[in-house]
């Protein structure tokens, strides 16, 4: 199962600016919404899953003066992992790019932090969204479980309603409920 966590879910993202140059809400050329940092600051997105996935959008080279934009990605207070963008000469603008990625971990609660440790007006951070991953049989137990709630609370026994268990079966995979 696969969660997307939106950059503009504070539920679950916390920002912080170090620099005086706070984060903002953006949006791209095509209607997305990015988080834009132009300073030092970081990003931390606690979650429960088996991986996580970052992604950002990278502008082009010739805009931010040959500037690169340095982070440090680090999963529940390991070493940090840093990451520069762009890796090479970007001529338009590069929308849902990965970052950085955890690789298969123990499934449970987790901490990631990402460090802006290099960025200004003319090379900005974009965050995008993450991607949470979850085992399936884990996921089967939720399913499992919801049915088993959800006709409990509505007093029944007919079939169930797909929708409620698309939203609901997100809701938990996304820790809102």
């Amino acid at each position: 199962m696969l969660c997307v966590v939106d950059n503009v879910d504070t539920s679950q993202i916390e920002y912080v600016s170090t620099s005086g140059a706070p984060w903002s809400f953006v949006q791209d050329p095509l209607g997305n919404s990015l988080s834009k940092i132009d300073g030092l600051g970081s990003a931390v997105l606690r979650f429960t899953g088996s991986s996580v996935t970052v992604y950002g959008a990278v502008m082009p080279t010739g805009s931010n003066n040959g500037t690169m934009i340095r982070s440090q990605y680090t999963l529940d207070q390991q070493t940090p992992n840093t990451s520069a963008q762009p890796t090479d000469w970007v001529w338009t603008e590069q929308n849902e790019s990965l970052f950085w990625t955890s690789g298969n971990i123990s499934y449970g609660d987790h901490i990631l932090v990402i460090n802006v440790t290099q960025a200004s007006t003319f090379a900005p951070y974009y965050l995008d969204y993450y991607h949470v991953h979850l085992r399936r049989y884990i996921l089967v137990f939720l399913v499992f479980d919801l049915e088993y709630r959800y006709h409990n609370e509505h007093n029944e026994h007919n079939e169930h309603d797909g929708n409620w268990f698309a939203d609901n079966i997100h809701h938990v995979c996304c820790g809102k409920i």
